[in-house]
């Protein structure tokens, strides 16, 4: 056998990686060529360098994916759960309306009461007795303007048609005009009713039932100014009814300074923390602006802009409920992307 094939064969042959035929064919060899068996000895001599594999990088690469699916995953639900709030804020946050949205009519009937026609999109319609004046102020809703839409309009009934509808929307102990003025959102002001034995009333109603019928109304509502406090101009309001005769506008409250400032404060806030988070990416400040931009877009959406009105009661809980799923998604998506650049 030719030396060449047999040293092409000894590498094999010293790792015991032969097959025994050919084991037996390098033996066979090995007994009469000292050449061939000194190229073995060496190498069964050669020192044997260990197998080392690194699995640290390996380690760390697998754990930066499956921290990044699980921070992609939770970015995805944060803003599917910040979509849903938001639209429901959208929705359901207080509008308040000005007097030509809000105040359709206002009469004095033959009974002496005042009229007031609100807006059919009209749901709440707040009333302060201020002495000889009457102040106004109305809001509604999105959603409730988009579901009133498709309410019926009595005016567009025929005599039958209202009556029968009338009937199925009336309460017990009420007459058919007070339905009526109730599904077409007119309220009735008459002032104040004193009972014979000289208990007074506003609006002759106690715990929201009728006062007594012996008595005699006092202290006419149709005798005094009616206003509609402007939401977007505080301090200022509009004549509704000159009751009085007197031509004076009444000094009224102007809105709080709340919503103002917690938008100013947040943006500077906001601004002072992204300087800080450009210099040390690594730290907090990035998180920590996010936060403060939330506030303010969240006090921007809830009071649709109108930062110096009085506030809803329900205002804070929304801008609160707002700006924590905001910046939830805002810093989930940050580490998303620190995690990306690593």
């Amino acid at each position: 056998m030719n030396c060449n094939v047999i040293r092409d064969l000894l590498p094999l042959y010293a790792e015991d990686m032969v097959s025994p035929e050919s084991k037996a064919l390098v033996e066979d060899h090995l007994q009469g060529c000292e050449s061939c068996t000194k190229e073995l000895e060496d190498l069964k001599n050669t020192p044997k360098l260990p197998l080392e594999v690194e699995t640290g990088s390996l380690r760390r690469v697998g754990n930066a994916i499956r921290k990044r699916r699980t921070l992609t995953a939770l970015a995805a639900a944060m803003t599917a759960i910040a979509l849903i709030v938001t639209v429901y804020i959208f929705m359901n946050t207080t509008i308040y309306l000005t007097a030509g949205q809000a105040v359709e009519g206002l009469e004095q009937r033959e009974d002496g009461g005042l009229a007031i026609d609100f807006a059919d999109c009209t749901n709440g319609n707040s009333r302060t007795d201020s002495g000889e004046n009457i102040f106004l102020l109305s809001s509604t809703t999105r959603h409730t303007m988009l579901r009133r839409k498709s309410d019926p309009n009595p005016s567009e009934m025929s005599p039958e048609a209202l009556e029968r509808y009338i009937r199925s929307r009336s309460w017990p102990d009420e007459t058919a005009q007070e339905t009526l003025d109730r599904i077409q959102k007119t309220y009735v002001l008459y002032g104040k009713w004193e009972t014979s034995e000289g208990y007074v009333y506003p609006d002759g109603f106690v715990d929201g039932q009728k006062a007594h019928p012996d008595g005699k109304w006092i202290d006419s509502a149709a005798e005094k100014d009616v206003w509609y406090l402007n939401p977007y101009a505080p301090g200022s309001s509009t004549l509704l009814w000159n009751g009085t005769g007197m031509d004076y506008t009444p000094s009224t409250p102007w809105g709080s300074g709340l919503y103002i400032g917690l938008v100013l404060f947040s943006a500077l806030f906001a601004a002072v923390f992204a300087l800080a988070a450009w210099k040390r990416p690594e730290a907090a400040w990035g998180i920590l602006a996010i936060c403060a931009v939330s506030v303010a877009a969240a006090t921007l959406l809830v009071t649709n802009g109108a930062l110096l009105i009085q506030g809803s009661y329900s205002w804070p809980g929304l801008i609160a409920a707002e700006a924590a799923v905001l910046s939830l998604t805002g810093s989930a998506w940050l580490q998303l992307r620190r995690c990306g650049k690593k």
